[in-house]
């Protein structure tokens, strides 16, 4: 997982100033085609339904727990998650 700050900006309301950072989390699922084909020939199963069923839709609906504090766009093997707070998510 790779965790950047996006931004730093400055929200006025009032006569109070904050700072708002925003993150970007970038979580890419390793060996996604490797690790599943290898499973694949193993079983009785096809490749693409253990990416998706084992590895994509867990990790889908996970993320889906935290969708009032975070955004999350999914890619092919992979997620960016875009998070304003980390610190409640240190416990």
């Amino acid at each position: 997982m790779f965790i950047c700050p996006l931004c730093a900006f400055k929200v006025r309301r009032g006569d109070l100033e904050l700072k708002k950072v925003t993150y970007i989390l970038f979580i890419d699922i390793l060996g996604y085609q490797e690790l599943a084909e290898e499973i694949s020939s193993k079983i009785d199963f096809e490749a693409s339904h253990i990416r998706r069923f084992y590895f994509r839709d867990p990790l889908d609906q996970t993320l889906y727990k935290f969708h009032n504090s975070i955004d999350y766009r999914p890619l092919t093997d992979s997620f960016l998650v875009f998070a304003y707070d980390l610190k409640q998510y240190s416990k």
